[in-house]
């Protein structure tokens, strides 16, 4: 069996056997000597609980298909897949302004991007570092945008794509806008100069509703980054150390998200936390995409970590960005980096427009032939034994890394294959889940040209070669030939 709590809060969960070999299962929120008073209640978290047959594979795929298919929320009246984005942070961070955000949309579109996302910054006071408007959530830098975001907005939909915006609702600076007009909306902590909102108050969370939906309407905004760089845990512990006060404070975050889901339908919530944070089964049945980590610069990192994640976590919510920085040469981003985030979705950061026309057609080739395998990301994972590590799984940077995607209905498989370094230039990988009777033709999804029929039985038994050199990656698509 696997479990996982609907909850945001302070968790604690234990699988185990008693002395006389009885199943031992307990979970539930952490709590300090907390005490009800006569006709007091609280909401206890809900307990997603699964069961299936065999080993850790069919364990990680069980839950896989269980936050794909019923978990995870809609998109525009469809189910979640994954996605490839534009967002200005990584390479931009501070320097965004509408000028430089306008050289971005054009290339950003060209490129195949669904969503154009303007990350911190955009608000009044945030002009030498981000965190120094925390708060000001009523008003635009006038000196980044004088013209307001509408004017980008409207561009970005132009394009063809869709408008994304950065909030980090629950928290504000000491001094800022929302500190000062809504003082009695937040906790404090001695000597420090953040606060974090009390979501626990009505009045908080429909001030919070509103503002936000003010700039939903106003913009047209599909993509709401909701980060959250503040642990809310020490406020909690000031308030209530039993623990108490986080259920209420949990309920409000709910209360929240779920209102700008109902009263917004196009609306898409992204998880950022921090950047990796804050994923669990409450946070996954609302946001439909997650910043898996803020880390966007080595290949190799990013990679491990979407292959890694991918063992529970669909492609939805394994979200990696690239960054691209100003005074990056064009050959920064290359076939290694694209395909090292193709195990989940795809973010590209920064100075996309500073690529030449010939380079943004190679990206284009890239991001094309990941868009004809990306559905199968969504489906059923493994790791694939050989290469050289026993279990499939890479044990340091000889190693290499290669894991496969498969839809159990069709039989339809991609393989993505990762090479660091070491001595070993080729490798038998063996796929797994095929129709022994199905006959594949295996192809290069970045690439026409070759390509070659095997039956499914052939390739589960005596292998597929694959051929890296260092500092390398590959993708091989396996297409079932139907009569």
């Amino acid at each position: 069996m696997w479990a996982g709590l609907e909850w945001s809060g302070r968790w604690r969960m234990l699988f185990g056997t008693m002395e006389d070999w009885r199943f031992l299962f307990r979970a539930g929120p952490i709590v300090r000597d907390l005490v009800l008073a006569p006709g007091e209640t609280i909401r206890l978290p809900r307990v997603h609980l699964g069961v299936f047959t065999g080993g850790p594979e069919a364990a990680t795929n069980s839950i896989r298909r269980y936050v794909a298919e019923v978990l995870a929320p809609d998109v525009e009246g469809e189910r979640p897949h994954a996605m490839v984005a534009y967002d200005h942070w990584f390479g931009i961070e501070q320097e965004v302004t509408e000028e430089v955000l306008v050289a971005q949309v054009g290339r950003a579109a060209e490129l195949g991007c669904e969503y154009f996302v303007v990350d911190a910054g955009w608000y009044g006071g945030s002009s030498e570092r981000f965190f120094l408007g925390i708060g000001n959530w009523e008003r635009v830098d006038e000196v980044k945008f004088p013209r307001g975001l509408e004017p980008l907005s409207e561009y970005v939909r132009s394009k063809g794509m869709r408008f994304g915006l950065w909030f980090e609702p629950e928290r504000a600076r000491v001094g800022s806008d929302w500190a000062r007009e809504h003082a009695d909306w937040y906790w404090s902590l001695p000597d420090s100069r953040y606060l974090i909102l009390d979501l626990t108050r009505t009045d908080a969370q429909d001030g919070l509703i509103a503002m936000l939906s003010r700039w939903v309407a106003r913009l047209d905004i599909r993509w709401l980054r909701w980060d959250s760089n503040q642990a809310p845990g020490p406020f909690w512990d000031a308030v209530d150390p039993t623990g108490k006060v986080q259920f209420a404070y949990v309920d409000g975050l709910y209360r929240v998200l779920d209102t700008l889901l109902a009263r917004h339908p196009n609306l898409l919530i992204d998880n950022c936390a921090g950047g990796g944070q804050r994923i669990d089964f409450g946070t996954l049945r609302r946001a439909a995409t997650t910043v898996i980590s803020d880390h966007a610069e080595d290949p190799h990192v990013c990679r491990a970590m979407q292959t890694g994640g991918a063992r529970v976590f669909p492609a939805n919510y394994m979200n990696s960005s690239i960054y691209i920085g100003p005074d990056d040469p064009e050959e920064h981003v290359g076939p290694l980096e694209l395909i090292s985030r193709m195990a989940g979705s795809l973010t590209l950061c920064g100075h996309v427009a500073h690529w030449s026309r010939r380079h943004t057609r190679r990206m284009v080739r890239l991001l094309d032939g990941y868009r004809t395998f990306r559905h199968l990301l969504m489906k059923d994972f493994y790791a694939l034994a050989g290469c050289p590590s026993a279990d499939g799984r890479p044990r340091g940077p000889e190693d290499w890394d290669v894991v496969q995607f498969i839809d159990p209905t069709t039989s339809e498989a991609v393989i993505l294959a990762y090479r660091v370094r070491g001595h070993v230039d080729r490798a038998k990988v063996f796929p797994k889940g095929l129709g022994p009777e199905v006959t594949y033709k295996i192809g290069n999804p970045f690439a026409g040209g070759k390509t070659r029929t095997v039956l499914g039985k052939v390739l589960m038994n005596e292998g597929l070669r694959l051929s890296l050199a260092p500092e390398s990656a590959l993708v091989r698509r396996l297409l079932p030939i139907r009569a």
